[in-house]
């Protein structure tokens, strides 16, 4: 079920992971301008594809999180709004202002409302950037919670209190389904970093009946919660199940495949840009200015075009994150100590 202690969810590991599913993500968004797998399986485990992939994301948000917590303990919670948060947030700018740019030269639309809400939650310009709205929203909620709370026990009481009351705004406001139904990855992110130790060192013979079980219940999970044939919240709510049951099954056969790879490795660095600019791509090959009619050529270009711009900005994203880390922590300096 684990690797070796050096190897299982390492930096290299997860940035790996990263990579790969960044990979998926963009297949995914590809997919849904195709039509050639409409109404097929293969279409339908792709787009389903979507969901558990973030799913990937967030729990390793919550891993790193976590993991970064207990080498760093309340310093970490402290610096963690100016290290973390503003820099993140910084990139969401940038990212808003690439595609107010890209908008304005196809000469598509964009409202004052739309524009001024991408700087916060709910509605955004910034094609699928409802991830990166969501997770600073986490950050936000793993903060307070571990600002309030005194110990273990009462950072979870924090945490759970604070992610439910995000699930329910979500739900009464009606905002779309992507925003929460993989939110469940991050906690779970955070618990695997907490008792990780404990989880490498579970029974040879107790492992392959847990790694059954997971299985067994990620495919009921998964199957009912697409399947429509059941109440709509019933439905969600095994949709929300279903990414955790997903992560184990990943983190199982991850365990036993290698991972790690000159491809994956360049592709776990650029894994935001990849997120970001996809979007971008995606519409310029079916836009008034450029239409792809063929669907082959239009994944491999899509494809290969964001691939390659992600690789282009990387440093542009880099200099934008740490140049932002740098003046929010000498801004704070005082507040820190």
């Amino acid at each position: 079920m684990i690797q070796n202690e050096n190897e299982f969810l390492s930096k290299n590991y997860t940035n790996c992971l990263k990579g790969l599913f960044a990979i998926v993500v963009l297949i995914h968004h590809i997919r849904a301008q195709m039509i050639c797998l409409n109404n097929t399986l293969i279409g339908m485990l792709i787009t389903s594809l979507g969901y558990l992939s973030v799913g990937m994301f967030f729990f390793f948000s919550g891993y790193g999180l976590e993991t970064q917590f207990k080498l760093k303990d309340n310093e970490y919670i402290l610096k963690m709004p100016f290290s973390r948060i503003i820099p993140f947030y910084c990139i969401c700018i940038l990212s808003i202002f690439i595609y107010t740019f890209f908008n304005l030269i196809l000469n598509n639309e964009i409202t004052i409302k739309r524009f001024i809400a991408s700087f916060f939650f709910g509605e955004t310009i910034v094609q699928n950037g409802w991830y990166l709205q969501s997770i600073i929203l986490i950050y936000l909620i793993y903060y307070i919670a571990y600002k309030l709370g005194i110990n273990k026990k009462s950072r979870w009481v924090y945490l759970g209190t604070l992610l439910t009351f995000y699930i329910i705004c979500c739900i009464f406001f009606n905002v779309s389904i992507t925003y929460y139904e993989s939110i469940l990855a991050f906690p779970f992110g955070i618990y695997v970093a907490q008792y990780k130790d404990y989880i490498k060192n579970i029974n040879i013979k107790m492992k392959y009946l847990i790694e059954c079980f997971v299985a067994i219940i990620f495919f009921i999970t998964f199957l009912f919660g697409n399947l429509n044939i059941l109440p709509k919240g019933i439905s969600i709510f095994l949709k929300m199940i279903s990414v955790v049951f997903f992560i184990c099954v990943i983190l199982n056969i991850t365990s036993v495949l290698p991972v790690e790879n000159m491809f994956t490795r360049v592709l776990g660095k650029i894994f935001c840009e990849i997120y970001i600019i996809q979007g971008m791509i995606i519409n310029l090959f079916h836009s008034n200015y450029i239409y792809i009619k063929d669907d082959g050529l239009y994944f491999f270009l899509t494809f290969l075009v964001t691939i390659t711009i992600s690789l282009l900005i990387h440093p542009v994203f880099i200099y934008v994150m740490n140049k932002s880390k740098e003046i929010a922590l000498k801004k704070c300096k005082m507040y820190i100590k």
